[in-house]
């Protein structure tokens, strides 16, 4: 690509996916899946969600047969989803975790009575009797929100096993890109659920804005009012992180790796926090999910982000989630001179391969405000990027 004319921003955004995540060993959304799908390595804690099954370890009572459900159902939607991505003709569409999370979440909605959806009751009915036919001991809405939790707990449980010994060298080019005096700032929006970019940035002796308040012994409670400070660098999870729990209803990220026995400044020990782990996971059932806390106030802060931001910086984001898309699109049609550079190896690819609002504005910005560079993050140089892209 040729270099352009200098861009003018008083601030530099980066929006990060799963895939700045992969060169330290972090499982990819295909390995995710499977494991996912393999329901005998996790257990079903007697009082209180999933656990990595280890041997000798008392799992529920009711596992045994409640493991039998949940897998016949895991792998009848997932042959649902491929015969439909089959005859859609989508050759690169492979199923995933996200899109069994999608299925079973609307057949609990639809189930429950929560979210009634007409369309949903043939397919409940003949998923029903298929499952009745391999001896279903659940009725299909428990085993259905069985899922939701299993799948959520699995993913959860996996993006926390950080892999040892882990440097991360891979996100240098980020950490200099911060440190950029440059620019007036940078933002990190993340749909990462892992905690690598904020070990990297206290790695550096970084500070960062998060939206959780100053720590209170082994945790930081949750306070939107953060993310109306003026930062250098603010840092936005915006599917939510491994590390966040709730206590008592309460939201705060752990600042511990044991929070089932954090304790606060002054000894005191903290409630067990619930199964729930607050982190997003389907595909267009997010869409709903940002209206609720703490993604409506995250989402609130990254529109008023990006308005200050004129370079954006893309990798490991694979353009499919539609309320991220919908941002993106209002923020490149809103404003003069905002440009989009996307870090991706496998070149225009990543624009076929995403959903129709980012080819839309490929075909009215290619190489005008939307650049590729060929290469992953991991692979790049913050100022040779400055230097070959006149930056700044």
């Amino acid at each position: 690509m040729e270099a352009h004319a200098k861009i003018a921003c008083m601030r530099v955004g980066f929006l990060l996916g799963a895939g700045v995540s992969i060169p330290v060993g972090m499982p990819c959304t295909g390995e995710l899946t499977r494991r996912v799908l393999d329901t005998t390595g996790y257990t079903l804690h007697p009082s209180r969600g999933f656990a990595k099954s280890i041997p000798g370890m008392r799992g529920a009572n009711d596992w045994p047969v409640k493991q039998q459900d949940l897998g016949r159902f895991l792998n009848l939607v997932r042959d649902d989803c491929e015969r439909y991505f089959d005859a859609e003709k989508k050759q690169n569409r492979q199923v995933n975790y996200e899109d069994i999370f999608f299925v079973a979440s609307q057949l609990v909605e639809h189930l429950s009575q929560d979210y009634e959806n007409p369309a949903m009751q043939p397919f409940a009915q003949s998923l029903d009797e298929r499952l009745k036919g391999s001896r279903l001991h659940s009725s299909l809405e428990e085993v259905a929100d069985l899922a939701c939790n299993y799948i959520q707990d699995v993913v959860a449980i996996e993006l926390k096993a950080v892999p040892v010994p882990v440097t991360l060298n891979h996100l240098n080019c980020l950490l200099d890109a911060v440190s950029d005096t440059g620019f007036s700032g940078c933002d990190i929006f993340t749909l990462n659920h892992d905690v690598l970019i904020e070990s990297a940035l206290e790695s550096r002796e970084i500070s960062f804005v998060d939206g959780f308040g100053p720590p209170d012994g082994d945790f930081a409670p949750w306070s939107p009012r953060e993310l109306e400070k003026n930062a250098r660098t603010l840092l936005l999870k915006l599917h939510g992180s491994v590390n966040w729990r709730r206590y008592n209803g309460a939201l705060k990220k752990t600042l511990t790796a044991d929070p089932d026995h954090a304790v606060t400044a002054n000894g005191t020990m903290a409630p067990i926090p619930a199964r729930e782990i607050p982190v997003l996971l389907g595909t267009f059932n997010k869409i709903r999910d940002y209206f609720g806390q703490p993604y409506f106030d995250l989402f609130a802060s990254l529109r008023t982000q990006l308005l200050s931001i004129g370079l954006l910086i893309v990798s490991g984001y694979s353009f499919g989630d539609k309320g991220v898309n919908s941002v993106l699109t209002e923020w490149m049609r809103s404003g003069e001179g905002r440009k989009m550079f996307i870090l991706c190896a496998e070149g225009e690819n990543c624009i076929s391969h995403g959903r129709g609002a980012i080819r839309g504005l490929w075909n009215s910005y290619s190489n005008s405000g939307m650049y590729i560079h060929p290469a992953y993050l991991s692979d790049c140089n913050w100022d040779s990027l400055v230097e070959k892209y006149g930056l700044k």
